[in-house]
């Protein structure tokens, strides 16, 4: 699937970061995109360079949806 498809879903999730959350107003917009977008690549391309998964497994994309919430939770967390 490459890096496309991580990178599609760390940004919808990153919009719904921002969207969702009760103070997701302390994120930018651009903020949010981001981090989403780089928290989806490194959850799925860290399991798969720790070998937990393959690509394209059910288990890489979960680790880039945790991944795509993490990141901005924790930069919107450090933004305080």
């Amino acid at each position: 699937m490459g890096w496309i498809g991580p990178l599609w879903i760390g940004l919808a999730v990153g919009v719904a970061a921002r969207w969702l959350h009760p103070a997701g107003g302390r994120l930018g917009w651009l903020a949010a995109l981001l981090s989403g977008a780089i928290g989806a690549l490194i959850g799925y391309y860290g399991g798969q360079f720790l070998h937990l998964y393959a690509d394209g497994q059910i288990m890489a994309w979960t680790a880039a949806v945790v991944g795509a919430m993490l990141l901005p939770a924790a930069w919107g967390l450090l933004r305080r």
